[in-house]
């Protein structure tokens, strides 16, 4: 669900991006990470908005300063991440991070792309993680570290909340937060 004004008036289920990614990053800290990108969207939606802020705490609270000129933070001239716009604008960073967080597994997958494409060793040299958990990435070389969202579950509350929402039309709106999980694989 993607919200763009916060006083929208309506029942909304989301999933957690925030203690999701906040708990990635700090498991990479400890395992001796120092140099991090992040990139997603943050002007999109809420979701994107949340991981960007699990990511800047995170960093924060392990006394990692947050390099912006390290993060791409919103599209230019196209809707959707692409391969050709990931490989500019990371080629435009001045020093590339050690570790890319991104907003979904679709870019993690152009930037572990990128990444191999220029010979750097994953995840020895470079780490990236996604978000999203898609059954499709499964099985990529290397195997994308994410975090897993249970879509059936969601779509099921979802459905449950429509179905209140019908039986009851002057109950209190609603926001339902899904927690999510992480799945470490070799891209970290």
């Amino acid at each position: 669900v993607h919200i763009r004004h916060e006083k929208f008036l309506a029942d909304v289920v989301i999933v957690d991006g925030y203690s999701s990614v906040y708990r990635l990053v700090s498991e990479l800290v400890s395992k001796g990470r120092k140099n991090f990108g992040f990139i997603g969207d943050i002007h999109y939606c809420r979701t994107i908005r949340d991981r960007w802020r699990g990511f800047k705490d995170a960093l924060e609270e392990h006394g990692i300063p947050l390099d912006l000129e390290k993060c791409i933070l919103k599209h230019e001239g196209v809707l959707y991440y692409n391969s050709e716009s990931i490989t500019h604008w990371l080629d435009e960073l001045k020093e590339l991070p050690d570790t890319v967080i991104c907003a979904n597994d679709d870019i993690a997958i152009e930037v572990l792309k990128y990444f191999e494409g220029k010979g750097f060793s994953v995840p020895k040299e470079k780490a990236v993680a996604g978000f999203d958990d898609k059954l499709n990435f499964i099985g990529k070389n290397p195997m994308l570290t994410t975090v897993h969202v249970d879509n059936e579950y969601l779509g099921k509350r979802m459905l449950e909340l429509i179905m209140e929402r019908i039986q009851n039309r002057e109950k209190p709106y609603e926001t339902i937060c899904i927690n999510t999980s992480i799945i470490y694989r070799h891209s970290t």
